[in-house]
């Protein structure tokens, strides 16, 4: 088995859709930690390193945008990567997660490969991270 080149904090209320997300990184060598709240979330952040959160922007309680703002105010915290998950492609939605510091916004419903290519391509900017994509990624219409 080969080792995880990153360690992705994946936050998806829907269980079959984050389940579904995950089993794509995962297969992809991406170390994946799925939770289905920003609470969780938080505390997951508090105890572990990830080099990307992956927020779904409709989470119950506190919302994914709210998530952000929260992460962005932890120093320790401010140069994680964070990419938003939305079905919503709002041109104002995504006005406000750039203000939010995120690097990149998916609209559902997504196609993996292009999915995968962003994450990926996000992890690569990150100095302690050197992606590999991999050979073969079944194609999942999400």
């Amino acid at each position: 088995m080969q080792k995880p080149i990153a360690r992705v904090l994946l936050v998806e209320s829907y269980f079959d859709l984050g389940s579904l997300m995950r089993a794509t990184l995962t297969r992809s060598h991406l170390d994946t930690t799925l939770v289905n709240s920003g609470e969780d979330a938080l505390e997951c952040l508090a105890e572990d390193d990830f080099d990307l959160l992956l927020v779904d922007t409709s989470l119950p309680g506190m919302s994914g945008l709210e998530l952000c703002r929260l992460v962005r105010e932890e120093r320790r915290l401010r140069s994680l990567p964070i990419m938003l998950v939305s079905g919503d492609a709002d041109p104002e939605l995504k006005e406000e997660t750039r203000r939010l510091g995120a690097v990149d916004i998916i609209v559902k419903p997504f196609q993996t490969l292009p999915f995968l290519a962003s994450v990926l391509g996000h992890l690569r900017l990150q100095p302690r991270v050197a992606p590999t994509p991999p050979h073969r990624v079944p194609f999942l219409a999400v």
